[in-house]
């Protein structure tokens, strides 16, 4: 079994050998893509890692550079790797080991930042199950990375990253892939390991951060063709994007403005099962003031 390693690289120069270093040992086809780079990113590939595959292009975004990996990929599994980031060591090799020819389509693998788990899921389902769409309510990722995808079911399905959007095409991806009811199985291995940056176009909270949350938003209907977990998506998305409205001082009038939120609602009730959820999704259709207000007294008690 083989894995491709795409790993999309913008003025990734300095990040980049260590990335590579961290589960570079021949096993593994591992796929660059310099999306427009100017310091050098592809010049340290071509010097440094002559086994790796480098592809060039204009500066497009994230999921372009991505899309580019896939259409050459070769590997039975493919996994996306920043180029600020690394694997733990021999985790990759280890978890090739486990996985068939009539391995699932979907495998999910721990991922950390220092010491804080990304996405916890060890709570809620069991390592080495089988699970579909109908077992994954609930769990909510926002990054693919961490992650392999059978190459023949991104394929048959014409799974792409959407481009045009610079937020959240990871979960736009992911909930696509799971969408399509494919097998998917959690593994208990810690095979990513995250480096934040604080200056990271996820951590500037300015007017772009709110505007770029919100087309992700409406783009969400266009690329998860499940009514259902597209609902709950977009559900994720405005809680986050009411949140960190609450953080920053932004008004309800404000993200209204900012986002047009008003013309995404209202949320289909009846894909949502009973519970918290319905509860938010009413509040919300209802009125986004009271949706924000309610939302600043929870994060009070947290």
């Amino acid at each position: 079994m083989r894995v491709s390693v795409i790993i999309p690289a913008f003025n990734a120069a300095v990040t980049l050998p260590s990335c590579l270093d961290s589960f570079m040992d021949g096993t593994v086809e591992v796929i660059v893509v310099d999306d427009g780079s100017t310091d050098g990113t592809a010049e340290i590939v071509r010097k440094t890692y002559p086994s790796v595959r480098l592809l060039q292009q204009p500066n497009r975004g994230v999921s372009a550079a991505r899309n580019a990996g896939l259409d050459v990929a070769t590997g039975d599994y493919v996994t996306f790797v920043d180029a600020d980031d690394q694997l733990s060591p021999g985790a990759l090799k280890k978890a090739c080991t486990i996985v068939n020819e009539d391995g699932p389509d979907i495998l999910v693998f721990r991922g950390f930042a220092g010491e804080v788990e990304q996405y916890p899921w060890v709570s809620c389902f069991i390592a080495g199950k089988d699970y579909d769409k109908n077992g994954m309510q609930g769990y909510m990722r926002g990054s693919v990375c961490g992650c392999l995808f059978k190459r023949f079911y991104l394929r048959q399905h014409r799974l792409r990253f959407p481009e045009g959007i610079s937020m959240a095409e990871d979960q736009l991806f992911l909930n696509a892939s799971i969408a399509f009811g494919g097998r998917i199985q959690f593994r208990d291995i810690r095979l990513y390991e995250v480096h934040e940056h604080p200056g990271s176009a996820s951590r500037r909270y300015d007017d772009s951060y709110f505007q770029r949350l919100s087309a992700a938003l409406f783009r969400s209907p266009d690329v998860i063709p499940d009514i259902r977990i597209c609902t709950r998506v977009q559900l994720s998305m405005i809680q986050g994007i009411t949140r960190v409205a609450v953080l920053t001082g932004r008004t309800p009038t404000e993200i209204l403005r900012l986002t047009h939120l008003d013309q995404a609602l209202p949320l289909s009730v009846s894909q949502m099962k009973k519970g918290s959820l319905t509860a938010r999704t009413v509040l919300l259709n209802a009125s986004y003031p009271l949706f924000y207000w309610a939302t600043r007294i929870k994060m009070r008690f947290e």
